[in-house]
């Protein structure tokens, strides 16, 4: 009697059996877990990360010298000087975009003189710093770089 009305219910009438089979197995899914996918992965990361390793922890190499946590003070310092280089970025394309359209050139063209000096910068900078790492001047590695690139800055 069932296979007949599996012959009368057609696509749809199918379709909807299917539908109301999936929609029970994700009700009892989430009466099983009621947190949810989160709670899943949460709990694997946990087990994953929270596992004993075999090293004893008196083996256990400690880095604290190396990598000690910032102070608050710190941690404002380098922020204001971060916002000091983006204030000068900021100045840098307040005035000189209109300086560069001043001296001739097109609006079209601005961008390429704004991608000059990243791009001499990626491919100039690993050259230079390996130039200071073998420089052996008394003045130091880096002191006559930095001399150097500040002349380039001021003209």
């Amino acid at each position: 009697m069932v296979e007949k009305l599996y012959e009368y219910e057609g696509f749809l009438g199918r379709f909807h059996g299917l539908r109301d089979s999936y929609r029970e197995k994700w009700t009892s899914w989430r009466e099983e877990h009621p947190g949810g996918f989160i709670q899943i992965i949460r709990g694997y990361f946990y087990n994953l990360l929270s596992s004993k390793s075999d090293i004893p922890s008196s083996e256990i190499e400690d880095y604290t010298h190396i990598y000690r946590r910032k102070t608050r003070q710190e941690l404002i310092r380098v922020s204001a000087a971060v916002m000091g280089i983006e204030f000068s970025y900021a100045a840098e394309t307040a005035f000189v975009s209109p300086t560069l359209l001043q001296i001739g050139v097109e609006h079209k063209h601005m961008t390429l003189v704004w991608a000059l000096s990243p791009l001499v910068g990626f491919f100039l900078t690993p050259i230079l710093g390996s130039m200071s790492d073998r420089c052996r001047i008394k003045m130091g590695r880096r002191r006559p770089f930095i001399l150097l690139m500040s002349l380039g800055v001021l003209i």
